[in-house]
């Protein structure tokens, strides 16, 4: 769920179609399997550009014919837990990062187009994240 908001959040922050698709595992995190936390990322990123249900079962196949390179990295040195997505077209590149609260269970956003935030995402009644952002 993390990985998939995350990179949902990153693609409608992009002004162009997304092109790449970078999910970095950070801290502990790094130990998990990082392709599928990639699948999940882009999962997300890519359904919000289709009436397509996007799955793990088709994720791979919609991202290869939407022209999007998707990869992962593990970055263990880092003293905290966290996923990176970083979503890229164009020549512009958009960070967001986040991690699950152990406590609550929450998907807190940690990092905002390149901005820190610390930002529990809320859930509606489906247990659907949802994240308002507007420029002014």
């Amino acid at each position: 769920t993390c990985c998939r908001m995350l990179g949902r959040i990153a693609t409608q922050l992009l002004k162009g179609p997304i092109e790449q698709l970078t999910c970095s595992l950070e801290g502990c995190y790094a130990e998990e399997k990082g392709e599928v936390l990639m699948l999940a990322a882009a999962q997300g990123a890519l359904s919000v550009h289709t009436a397509v249900p996007v799955n793990f079962v088709n994720v791979r196949q919609m991202a290869d014919s939407s022209k999007v390179f998707l990869s992962y990295a593990k970055e263990p040195q880092h003293s905290k837990p966290s996923v990176k997505v970083i979503a890229k077209s164009e020549g512009q590149a958009v960070t967001v990062k986040g991690a699950v609260s152990e406590e609550e269970g929450l998907v807190l956003m940690t990092q905002f187009a390149d901005v820190p935030v610390y930002m529990p995402l809320p859930f509606d009644r489906e247990g659907r994240a949802y994240f308002v952002y507007s420029r002014h």
